[in-house]
């Protein structure tokens, strides 16, 4: 639940939304060429979103994601996120998000996160896959079985598979791409 003095951030592929309280989130399409200026506009534009948070949270919706053990030190994670999903190297700012024994590691554009700090204090920053991992994993009864958990919500599949009350893997794709690799394999 989102507290008053709280404010929630989600970072969409062509857009972002916003919600507070028992506010409703509000989604704001940015379609421009420039994702970083226009997000910067767009809330520099509402007063509302420049007041003194105790706490914002922004949640980055990306694929660009590795799962490392936790106790894996932050140097050694480092250079396997960099070795993985070599992409954006020295573009982007890279985050650890731990839920149990899991670190979710993944990168957000540098600009924005400047523009974050900037703009807001006690930012943290998360990613959904972490989220969706944290509720299951004290939700779900494993035992010995295998679970699998599929979410598709905010235009995005998100799978978290289990074994023995273990997660196995976690994946995220964006409905739109994998729509166009499915139509395309069946051609």
């Amino acid at each position: 639940m989102i507290q008053n003095d709280q404010l929630s951030i989600r970072l969409l592929p062509g857009g972002f939304s916003y919600a507070w309280g028992n506010r409703p989130a509000e989604f704001i399409s940015l379609p421009g060429k420039d994702f970083v200026a226009e997000f910067e506009d767009a809330v520099l534009s509402r007063q509302e979103l420049l007041r003194a948070w105790d706490l914002v949270i922004c949640e980055l919706h990306t694929s660009r994601v590795v799962l490392l053990p936790a106790q894996m030190p932050m140097e050694e994670a480092q250079v396997h996120f960099d070795f993985l999903l070599p992409e954006a190297a020295g573009e982007e700012v890279t985050f650890c998000d731990t839920a149990g024994d899991i670190a979710f590691w993944f990168g957000m554009d540098a600009r924005i996160h400047r523009f974050l700090q900037r703009t807001f204090q006690n930012v943290v920053c998360r990613h959904p896959l972490c989220s969706l991992h944290s509720f299951w994993q004290t939700k779900v009864a494993f035992g010995t079985h295998a679970w699998m958990v599929a979410d598709l919500s905010l235009a995005a599949l998100q799978l978290l598979v289990y074994r023995d009350g273990n997660l196995q893997l976690a994946i995220r794709h964006d409905l739109l791409i994998l729509f166009v690799t499915i139509f395309f394999a069946h051609q």
